[in-house]
């Protein structure tokens, strides 16, 4: 009854949010503006240019609908304009940079439907860091004006930013990056605003500042990877994501000669494949498969690449409305396309000049949007273990039992310091006794690996743990 329940809310919230072919959950994308004075217009299903925008910038901008397509406001993260394309009063100096990788966000405030956070920042991990402004659409007669600016998150960021739907399908996670380690920031927005105590992630490559900051992170459409380019390491990085807890793990280092200035990159809409902008004279687009297993070799070797846009930098990557991917195409007045980033890849139909933007031109970025696709069991799927257990015939407390909450267990392995295996279990209901071969093994920490499903989603999840026995 419970899980029929479940079903039933989530078909009705397909209903009822539509979008299906990119799992986005409203129109909030209907209007992008980027460039200079470039924009696209999603309203009809398919993009067409818009020309009527103010905006001139070189990289990052953010633009945000309301929940029926109808623009809001604008920035390229160091000021904003409203939906009659005015400056917004006020709204200037908010931190970003015209020549920052993804110089904003913007996130609405849960259960506030007029109010909305513009994160920024800076450019290269120079002075400024992640700060936020608050927007009331409430002020000016409607075309919204600055409540509060220059919130200081971090003191020092690189240039990527990127936000996706918390898995209670109410708030948000917006993350960034610090430079001079390897730390990344889970900013949580609830309905009372911006939680300013993050989440960190020691993970993965330690960023610098300069050349080194450069390059986008995006989120898979079903919250489960992010993923960033290295532009001055020639690197793409890949990493698992918790959205309940907000933390990054299981670093995957793509590096290879083919990936020289990497800059660009989006997820397919069903979160299988990875695509990438990366090179020189001309830049390349690529694309990756993305196994459960997070493989590197795996993940490398399934590299194709799907041509070029000639006389351009590594531009952006944006998926659209339309369940197409638009590729930045700098000083060009159009953009690349993607016309189907699910097909094989021979079936893509990749597009150097897909779409024309009516005498306006692409600089090197498109807008940066948040993911706020409804995910369901993503949050009601997760284990429960103890972190000690007392194998010594006392009745309490003589098994290690694992169990997933309102999930399916796949297997269970508990290897020793060493990584040998010392227990495997493929049932739903494992209890180690901490026993090898029939003998008792010694009071020490062990690590166990447990893979599970949720009751909804036949997508593997990987969970690591340790637990300590002690007699």
């Amino acid at each position: 009854m419970k899980k029929g329940r479940r079903l039933l809310a989530w078909l009705l919230l397909i209903l009822l949010c539509g979008s299906g072919a990119t799992g986005q959950s409203s129109k909030r994308e209907n209007r992008w503006y980027f460039g200079t004075n470039a924009g696209l217009d999603f309203s009809n299903g398919t993009a067409t240019p818009l020309t009527d925008g103010a905006l001139r910038t070189l990289e990052g901008t953010a633009t945000m609908c309301d929940e029926n397509g109808e623009l809001l406001f604008y920035t390229d993260g160091s000021s904003i304009w409203n939906k009659a394309h005015e400056p917004m009063p006020d709204a200037t100096g908010l931190g970003g940079n015209t020549s920052t990788s993804q110089a904003a966000v913007i996130i609405p405030q849960p259960e506030h439907p007029d109010r909305y956070f513009v994160f920024s920042v800076a450019a290269k991990g120079g002075p400024g860091g992640l700060q936020y402004a608050v927007v009331d659409m409430n002020m000016n007669e409607g075309l919204g004006g600055i409540v509060s600016k220059n919130h200081v998150l971090l003191a020092r960021v690189s240039e990527k930013l990127t936000a996706l739907r918390h898995c209670n399908n109410t708030d948000f996670w917006v993350i960034a990056h610090e430079t001079g380690n390897n730390s990344f920031r889970s900013f949580q927005v609830t309905r009372e605003g911006v939680n300013e105590k993050s989440v960190e992630s020691i993970t993965g490559s330690i960023h610098q500042e300069g050349l080194y900051a450069i390059g986008y992170m995006k989120a898979s459409q079903d919250g489960r990877t992010i993923a960033l380019a290295r532009f001055d390491d020639s690197a793409f990085e890949i990493f698992r994501f918790d959205s309940e807890s907000g933390l990054l793990s299981e670093p995957v280092y793509l590096k290879h000669p083919d990936f020289e200035n990497a800059y660009g990159l989006e997820f397919s809409p069903d979160s299988k494949y990875l695509y990438l902008s990366a090179g020189r004279e001309p830049p390349r687009i690529f694309r990756v498969s993305l196994p459960n297993s997070y493989s590197l070799a795996t993940i490398i070797g399934s590299k194709v690449i799907l041509g070029s846009i000639p006389g351009s930098f590594p531009g952006a990557m944006q998926l659209g409305p339309d369940g197409k991917i638009y590729v930045a195409a700098e000083g060009q007045g159009h953009l690349g396309v993607i016309n189907h980033p699910m097909q094989k890849a021979e079936d893509v139909g990749f597009s150097p000049s897909g779409i024309d933007l009516g005498g306006r031109k692409s600089q090197r970025g498109l807008p940066n949007f948040m993911i706020s696709r409804f995910n369901p069991g993503a949050c009601m799927a997760r284990p429960l273990a103890p972190d000690i257990f007392t194998p010594n015939n006392d009745g309490i407390n003589d098994t290690f039992h694992v169990s997933v909450a309102d999930g399916i267990m796949i297997r269970l392995d508990i290897y020793n310091k060493w990584g040998n295996l010392l227990y495997r279990d493929l049932g739903n209901n494992p209890h180690w006794d901490g026993k090898f071969n029939g003998a008792d093994c010694p009071n020490d920490a062990y690590t166990y690996i447990l893979k599970f499903k949720t009751s909804e989603n036949e997508r593997i999840q990987e969970y690591r743990g340790s637990v300590i026995i002690a007699r």
